[in-house]
């Protein structure tokens, strides 16, 4: 049995889209919500695995790529949407923060300057892996 937090609208709420979503015309919402319903029970072998925050990007990701194509947008469109509004919402500056707040938890020089070293490795490959072009 899945977890009762696998629902639709909570899953949305911490995705990407979060900001996104609400933009959206009700029954453009109402239709992505029933697709992650129906998306959660065909990959439920893949779901309660420890891995609720990635299954909440994927699902609402494929729910917004197929609904907006429902309602008219071409393929492109679509991903072009849907890409746009979750780089969007990764605002690199929140990820230099929180780096920034790890490295005042360490008081060793060193070992702070490898920690903010292997943070700004990640984030600039995490970045650079299918950013769309500006």
């Amino acid at each position: 049995m899945l977890k009762s937090n696998y629902h639709p609208k909570k899953l949305v709420a911490i995705s990407r889209y979060q900001n996104y979503f609400p933009t959206l015309p009700t029954d453009i919402q109402r239709e992505v919500c029933d697709r992650i319903g129906e998306l959660t029970e065909e990959e439920r072998q893949f779901c309660d695995k420890g891995n609720y925050k990635h299954m909440a990007q994927i699902l609402t990701s494929i729910a917004l790529y197929e609904v907006l194509q429902k309602h008219g947008k071409t393929e492109e469109e679509a991903y072009k949407i849907v890409s746009e509004k979750m780089w969007k919402f990764l605002d690199p500056s929140g990820m230099q923060k929180l780096a920034k707040e790890l490295l005042s938890a360490f008081n060793e020089k060193d070992r702070a300057a490898r920690l903010q070293e292997g943070i700004g490795l990640w984030l600039a490959l995490h970045l650079a892996q299918g950013r769309p072009e500006a």
